[in-house]
């Protein structure tokens, strides 16, 4: 689910027939700063139903993405923060979208996601991954 009126009209209207709710509301940079917020209503509206909701945390660039691979201190930052906005908003978990990453990094790719899946587990909650193969060629 997008920011855009159009899908959240939509939740509100099929929110009974969703399992789970994965809103774009996060970003994070290479230094592991976090940024973004729920959407109050959709997430009231989520919780009353008793609907899980696992945000997403986006990511775009090689660059970037190379930079937060390479340091712990930023994903214990990005760590220390969906844990603290789980806590304070109910989170089930988050969903990693990290987007145009170069293939060199797919080593760095497993160990941000190990770390992560790591502190989130401990604290009960979930993680996944959006992910595209790479295509042939």
């Amino acid at each position: 689910m997008t920011d855009n009126p159009d899908s959240i009209r939509s939740f509100f209207a099929h929110s009974g027939k969703i399992d789970l709710l994965v809103p774009t509301w996060y970003n994070v940079d290479e230094n592991g700063l976090v940024t973004g917020a729920p959407n109050p209503s959709v997430l009231d509206t989520a919780h009353r139903e008793g609907l899980p909701v696992m945000p997403i945390v986006a990511l775009f660039g090689k660059k970037k993405f190379h930079l937060l691979a390479s340091s712990a201190e930023a994903q214990d930052r990005l760590n220390d923060a969906m844990l603290r906005e789980a806590k304070l908003h109910g989170y089930a978990g988050f969903q990693f979208d990290f987007e145009n990453l170069d293939y060199l990094d797919r080593d760095g790719l497993s160990a941000v996601v190990t770390r992560s899946a790591e502190a989130l587990h401990k604290a009960g909650l979930q993680l996944s991954i959006a992910t595209v193969p790479n295509a042939p060629g």
